[in-house]
């Protein structure tokens, strides 16, 4: 990998519920550079080694900061509601470039160092992200979904028409110009997501989707006859069904928009999802699950994870769309109306709902951490299940009621564990060199569906000069 303009090294260390920057050069002790609360991520030295960037929430929402290497308070930068992101300075250290959706979708803007006003680079319907200079200053590299696929694309600093630079079924990521201007070093991810099923007692697991394109997010009917399942084999993120036993895939949903995170309703009528449709930064739609016309259920944007609850009369669900940019748990009526909060933590992702409706479990953030809470479906008193010093999310419920499948980091990837009703340590039932995510229970309650990525993870260079002089 090529080097940075500066070889120190920088890192993030938890300290009692916050999160600080600290640095260690050549080895030694590390020192601590901010002393703000709430938490700081994603650091960038200045060209000079004199300044930290980074992006902190001390005043609430995510913006971009600065900060003296030698330490002190943190200079804010930006100041939205909506949040800025994975700063990057430019190779004179006049600019920093960062990522944030102000105009509605993902996009790459710059402010000055000093402080001023934010310029606006990239402009697209689609998701712009990850933004790297050029070491002259005159282009910036990015990520992009532009086109249905990820992969990185260049422009020009003062904005303008983007030129791809990859065009592959692979996802790119990271870019880093080499220090001669003249090509660039990525992340190159030939992964796939696929979809596999285990028993719940362990065992060897089963794939039953296989191919180039990605398959993930499946859940059963309530039947356990079929599944449904988001894949993006036709192009863009769309949701297929196919036989619970395997078989052929057919599209449930096509078109334009990416559909995602399904979820059907207890009496298998219907299918509840996520979409960017109407140009939306993702809402709620449900979909008869024999085919018509979907209809929009939420107009807050920044939804995921939605669930049904009580008999299927409402849905539960997290979103980014709070004062703070902060993730936290909603409920809302099928039929319509207003989205209640049921939760007020800095990060609240919503599990499941109980079989009986009544109940729903979350994953809640704390000193660097998730564990896993109950709450009543109606908002009210929370009981923490979890209690842990690493990550524990995703939960599901078994039809029964009596088991909790989630995923945990606890043996350093993320694998499938199952917790017993009244018992205090959970089975592991996948052990993977990859990381298991989605986990769904077959309606007897004997197997659990999930997906693994397969494939590779690579760091590949690419040259760039001749592709940039045809954008000129």
């Amino acid at each position: 990998m090529v080097a940075r303009r500066r070889t120190d090294r920088l890192r993030l260390r938890p300290r009692g519920g916050d999160r600080h920057l600290r640095h260690a050069c050549r080895g030694g002790e590390a020192k601590r550079v901010t002393t703000d609360p709430g938490l700081e991520f994603a650091p960038d030295w200045s060209p000079d080694g004199e300044w930290i960037a980074y992006q902190g929430n001390s005043h609430g929402n995510s913006g971009i900061y600065v900060v003296p290497e030698t330490g002190g308070k943190g200079r804010l930068l930006t100041d939205h509601e909506k949040g800025e992101f994975g700063p990057r300075w430019s190779a004179d250290g006049s600019m920093i470039a960062f990522t944030t959706d102000w105009a509605g979708k993902s996009d790459i803007w710059a402010v000055p160092s000093e402080g001023g006003t934010p310029v606006q680079i990239t402009k697209d319907r689609n998701n712009d992200f990850a933004p790297s200079w050029s070491p002259d200053g005159n282009w910036v590299a990015f990520v992009s979904d532009r086109g249905g696929r990820t992969d990185l694309w260049a422009i020009r600093a003062q904005g303008g028409e983007a030129i791809r630079l990859t065009d592959d079924e692979a996802v790119e990521g990271g870019p880093e110009w080499l220090p001669d201007g003249e090509g660039i070093v990525f992340n190159y991810n030939e992964s796939k997501p696929h979809l596999f099923t285990v028993s719940v007692e362990g065992g060897r697991p089963e794939q039953i989707t296989r191919g180039k394109k990605s398959e993930a997010g499946a859940v059963y009917s309530s039947d356990g006859e079929r599944i449904v399942y988001q894949s993006d084999r036709a192009g863009t993120l769309d949701l297929w069904m196919m036989p619970a036993g395997g078989g052929e895939p057919v599209p449930f949903t096509s078109g334009p928009a990416d559909d995602f995170a399904p979820a059907w309703s207890p009496d298998g009528s219907t299918v509840a999802f996520v979409s960017n449709r109407n140009e939306s930064s993702g809402d709620i739609w449900t979909m008869p699950a024999a085919g018509g016309e979907p209809t929009r259920i939420t107009t807050m944007g920044n939804v995921f994870a939605p669930i049904w609850c009580e008999g299927g009369d409402s849905l539960v669900f997290t979103s980014l769309a709070t004062e703070g940019g902060h993730a936290q748990v909603f409920r809302m009526p099928v039929g319509g109306g207003k989205p209640t909060l049921l939760t007020g933590g800095d990060y609240d992702l919503v599990s499941d709902c109980s079989p009986d409706g009544k109940n729903i479990v979350y994953a809640a953030h704390s000193a660097g951490a998730f564990d896993l809470f109950l709450m009543p479906v109606a908002g009210g008193p929370t009981k923490q299940i979890t209690t842990t010093d690493h990550w524990v999310f995703a939960a599901t419920w078994s039809p029964d009621g009596r088991h909790l499948a989630y995923l945990s980091n606890e043996d350093g990837n993320y694998d499938l564990y199952v917790l017993r009703q009244g018992e205090e340590t959970a089975t592991r039932v996948t052990e993977s060199p990859g990381n298991e995510s989605g986990a769904a229970w077959s309606p007897d309650g004997t197997t659990l569906l999930y997906n693994l990525n397969t494939g590779s993870n690579n760091l590949w260079t690419m040259e760039v000069t001749a592709e940039l002089t045809k954008g000129s």
